[in-house]
């Protein structure tokens, strides 16, 4: 009975410590509302916040920029490319050109590397292109042919043999 008390008191310190390491870790963003700088929590960050960004943040969410003064982002996290990418405000895309072309948008989980942007969030959580390949990384993939083909032939051969030893051992 002791044992037991002691294992739930050390359960409930344990979930404590991590709670408060959570909270340690949580990262913030600077963004505007009511027309007021304030710092918020990334987790409540939602489409239509005006994000305020410079050198060494981590883009909270996928944003389209409004204003950029000598903005460079390391995409290397969606792309894989160790050159930042140079984005601009200005600049206008069609619909055709890849997300990662567009030189007006900002993607969740890039780094600021240098300057200053202020852009529209309109899309967080699974609706970014981040949150879309962890989507895709969950769907299993279908069975390749070869793969069917060998455990057609892995089974068929086990039957064979099981069939076999239970003959000898009869």
């Amino acid at each position: 009975m002791i044992n037991g008390i002691l294992g739930f008191v050390q359960e409930i310190k344990a979930r404590a410590s991590i709670e408060s390491l959570k909270k340690m870790t949580e990262t913030h963003a600077k963004v505007l509302r009511g027309g007021k700088e304030i710092e918020i929590s990334v987790s409540q960050i939602v489409p239509g916040d005006i994000v305020l960004l410079t050198e060494g943040d981590v883009v909270p969410a996928d944003i389209r920029l409004i204003e950029s003064r000598g903005l460079l982002v390391d995409e290397s996290i969606l792309t894989g490319e160790s050159i930042p990418v140079e984005k601009i405000a200005e600049e206008v895309y069609r619909e055709e050109v890849s997300p990662h072309g567009r030189k007006n948008v900002l993607f969740k989980g890039t780094i600021v590397v240098r300057g200053k942007g202020k852009g529209v969030v309109y899309a967080t959580g699974k609706n970014t292109e981040i949150g879309k390949i962890a989507e895709k990384i969950k769907e299993k993939s279908p069975d390749s042919p070869l793969n069917r083909a060998l455990k057609s032939f892995s089974f068929k051969w086990m039957v064979l043999l099981f069939l076999i030893l239970s003959f000898i051992l009869v």
